[in-house]
């Protein structure tokens, strides 16, 4: 069966929970993957450059000014997880319309 039909027939059968049918319409109508159980764990900046492959912390600095979020904690500075790789899916998205 294709995952066409084998969703249509989850949906009438009604054996999707109601937050699923939420999540999936919302992926249908932005073409973007959903991650509900997005890690909410905050991690310094060190991790960060290393979770997003690599990077100096000038670009770190840079994606901040360009508005990637980030919380300050005294004099340091952390980001989720989650808040970088929605940041760098619409930088990528962004790229590819110029």
């Amino acid at each position: 069966m294709n995952p066409k039909d084998e969703l249509l027939k989850m949906v009438v059968s009604e054996t999707l929970p109601e937050e699923n049918l939420k999540l999936a319409l919302q992926v249908l109508k932005t073409g973007q993957q959903v991650n509900p159980e997005k890690d909410e764990r905050f991690i310094s900046e060190k991790e960060a450059t290393g979770f997003a492959g690599g990077i100096n912390r000038v670009t770190l600095f840079r994606w901040r000014k360009q508005g990637l979020r980030s919380y300050k904690v005294g004099l340091r500075r952390f980001f989720r997880k989650a808040d970088l790789t929605d940041f760098i899916i619409k930088v990528d998205k962004s790229c590819e319309d110029n």
